[in-house]
């Protein structure tokens, strides 16, 4: 990884760390699109050199599996404006903001609750509610899990093995792992 790679900001902007859980989702989970939370609840610093399995461990503690959903770009929609409203509240602690990898986005936080999307783009084409999406993300979130409900609506598609063996299974597979965000979303502060 270059240099110090760090969650700090995670939650607020692009990262590189959760952009690799995100590539890892949509490979394995075979999606267009891919939801992933700013993981774990205290920031973590890797510095650059190999990585361990108990960094990864660390940075991924859960024992979820990978689901693939089909949705519609309403139900994508509604679980961006649920990350919105986690990011508006992010200082009052902990919490599992998701971002969507596979589509260009922009969130807005001083636009009212549910109008805070400001625009939804996938190869820079406007997302409508009727598009459908196979999305990947973990078995938590597809059970509703931290607030996502939304989930609960889609139609699985497939279920695959353990996220964090997906991520070491990569980790090892490359002879260096790149960190770099891919600048698919902003956040625009009020």
């Amino acid at each position: 990884s270059p240099g110090l790679v760090s969650t700090q900001r995670a939650r607020t902007e692009d990262s590189g760390v959760v952009d690799w859980v995100h590539r890892v989702q949509l490979a394995e989970g075979r999606a267009e699109l891919s939801f992933a939370s700013a993981l774990p609840a205290r920031p973590l610093e890797w510095p650059q050199g190999p990585l361990s399995m108990r960094q990864v461990w660390q940075f991924y503690p859960y024992e979820n599996s990978l689901v693939t959903l089909r949705a519609t770009g309403k139900l994508v929609r509604e679980a961006l404006e649920r990350s919105a409203e986690c990011m508006a509240y992010v200082e009052e602690g902990p919490r599992s903001c998701d971002s969507l990898e596979g589509a260009e986005y922009e969130i807005d936080l001083s636009r009212p609750p549910r109008k805070r999307v400001v625009y939804l783009r996938r190869g820079g084409k406007d997302v409508t509610d009727e598009d459908v999406f196979t999305v990947a993300l973990t078995s938590h979130r597809a059970s509703g899990g931290g607030g996502y409900g939304m989930w609960k609506r889609a139609e699985r598609v497939a279920e695959t093995g353990n996220v964090r063996q997906m991520l070491v299974s990569d980790a090892r597979a490359r002879k260096r792992l790149t960190l770099e965000p891919t600048g698919n979303w902003k956040l625009v502060k009020p």
